[in-house]
């Protein structure tokens, strides 16, 4: 009934022809293997294609051993980057340091820094964990953990 619909509507060229061009196609795709073709499923109440990723190369074992590595890579390049302070970054540590209770608006004029650019220097310094602000924001005062 829904074929009728869709057909009398112009929305299906012709009855039945799409299963064999879904399956014509995955035949003619440059990384096609055996084994990758789509499965059809259809019973009373429900019809399923299933259509397998062509651009999937690893097995589980390599796919398991490749985020490990991604996972291990990352790890050392984060604590490369903990290491490592850009020259704003240490300036913008040297003054904390020097008057805790700095505020943004002072960093800005001292360094004559845009305060956007304060700001982001100031939360990646936070992300990384090289500073940390202690107490309320009026009253409070940053800590420099170098």
């Amino acid at each position: 009934m829904l074929a009728d619909i869709f057909g009398r509507l112009g929305y299906m060229e012709r009855q039945g022809s799409g299963l064999n061009k879904i399956r014509s196609a995955y035949e003619s795709a440059a990384n096609y293997r055996a084994g990758m073709e789509p499965e059809f499923y259809s019973d009373r109440v429900e019809f399923m294609v299933t259509l397998k990723n062509l651009n999937y190369k690893f097995s589980s074992n390599e796919a398991k051993s490749e985020a490990k590595n991604e996972a291990k890579s990352e790890a050392k390049s984060e604590a490369k980057n903990e290491a490592e302070l850009t020259e704003i970054e240490e300036r913008i540590c040297k003054l904390i340091k020097e008057e805790p209770q700095i505020t943004q608006l002072q960093l800005q004029e001292r360094l004559e820094l845009s305060r956007s650019k304060v700001q982001r220097v100031m939360k990646k310094l936070r992300e990384k964990g090289v500073i940390e602000h202690i107490g309320s924001k009026r009253s409070g005062y940053w800590n420099v953990d170098l």
